[in-house]
Parts: C-alpha cells; structure tokens; sequence
C-alpha cells in the first residue's frame, strides 16, 4: 500500500460532486446516459449510481470517463489550489481544437490585452504647470 495514502482519505472522500460534474459534461457533449455507458463498457445504472449517488468509480474508468469527457480534476482533488489553473486547462483544450491561424489571432488578441493592462497600471504623469 502506498504510504502517502490512507484507505481511511479514500473512503472519506465525497464522490458526488465529481459525479455532478461528470453528469454535466456528459449533458454538454449531448451523449446520453446509454451512449455514454456503451462507450465505457459499464450498465447505465452503474454510471447513474456515479453521477447522482457519488459511488467511487475503480481507476481504470475513471480515467477512462474524465479524458473522454475533457474532465479537470483539480478543483476536486486539490481544492486548496488556486481556481484559475482548472480554467487554464480548458482553454488550452479549447485552443488544441484550433487551427494555426486561429492561434495567431488568439495570440495576438492575448498580447494586446496584456500591453493593455501593462499600460493602464502605470502611474499617469501629470502635466501640472506651477503658478
């Protein structure tokens, strides 16, 4: 048994809310629960007693359901960490669907606004004659 890890951490963990987001994200990829549970080789009552009861998925599914549904873990896992970085990992999958001629708009797009930013934290002179 891994050291690091208590069976006791395991069992305690709340499963729910990563079955709503599994839910979720099925319902956003338009698959049904039949359509979904076909392509992870499992009965849908299995997949409904993870999404709306929250039972644990052994690993192996897991992995298999989070990467087909393009599911961050992080905030689930790691909900101490800062929020933005599940976010960040969204829009890279996003731009990973993109072409390149895509991409150098959305960096152009992403340097301007960060010049824009950079130019507006900057203290303003003011051009104040003395009487």
């Amino acid at each position: 048994m891994n050291p690091g890890i208590r069976t006791s951490e395991i069992k305690d963990f709340d499963f729910l809310p990563l079955g709503k987001a599994i839910k979720n994200a099925r319902n956003k990829k338009s698959l049904t629960r039949g359509e979904m549970a076909e392509l992870l080789s499992i009965s849908e009552g299995h997949l409904a007693n993870i999404e709306n009861r929250g039972k644990a998925p052994g690993f192996h599914l897991f992995y298999k359901i989070v990467t087909s549904l393009d599911i961050s873990v992080d905030e689930f896992f790691y909900p101490q960490k800062e929020p933005g970085s599940s976010l960040k990992i969204q829009v890279m999958k996003l731009m990973d669907e993109c072409e390149n001629k895509d991409l150098y708009a959305i960096r152009g797009t992403l340097e301007g606004m960060k010049e824009g930013a950079r130019k507006s934290l900057r203290p303003v002179k003011q051009n104040v004659k003395p009487r």
